[in-house]
């Protein structure tokens, strides 16, 4: 029930940022264990793989925002993030700019929330699955950090 909820606001959301085109900012957290990254589904949205992240609150620093996406949608806890970078797109209408952090993790448990995440799943850096366009992105600002 709450994933159609998710849906629906998703296209009101869509709807919205085609009339308005506002600037926001957001997050993305790799997580890598040894060299898997662990990626996620959303329940919405565009088809493909992702990193756990989302929205920044009101005064809301970029680090605190990742540690608190990244426990909401994927339930792991993370301490310093290192950020790696930025992309910037226009995709879904908005002018959106994300910052991207690596954090390394000691082990592989996660616990996803089903409301936003229909699924999640760790992956070996060189075979990446069939990645949604923010997650193309973030793959690109991992690679540039990782060169």
């Amino acid at each position: 029930m709450i994933q159609w909820v998710y849906k629906i606001g998703y296209h009101v959301c869509k709807l919205y940022w085609y009339l308005v085109r506002p600037k926001v900012f957001g997050v993305k957290g790799v997580l890598q264990y040894k060299q898997e990254v662990l990626l996620i589904r959303n329940s919405y949205g565009p088809a493909g793989w992702t990193f756990p992240g989302g929205g920044i609150k009101p005064h809301e620093s970029l680090k605190k925002a990742v540690i608190r996406e990244v426990k909401e949608e994927v339930g792991v806890e993370i301490h310093d993030p290192h950020y790696i970078g930025h992309y910037f797109t226009v995709r879904e209408y908005k002018r959106d700019l994300v910052h991207c952090f690596i954090v390394h993790v000691k082990s592989k448990h996660f616990k996803i929330d089903n409301s936003e995440v229909a699924e999640a799943r760790w992956f070996p850096l060189d075979e990446l699955p069939h990645m949604t366009p923010s997650g193309a992105l973030a793959v690109k600002v991992l690679h540039t950090y990782n060169q």
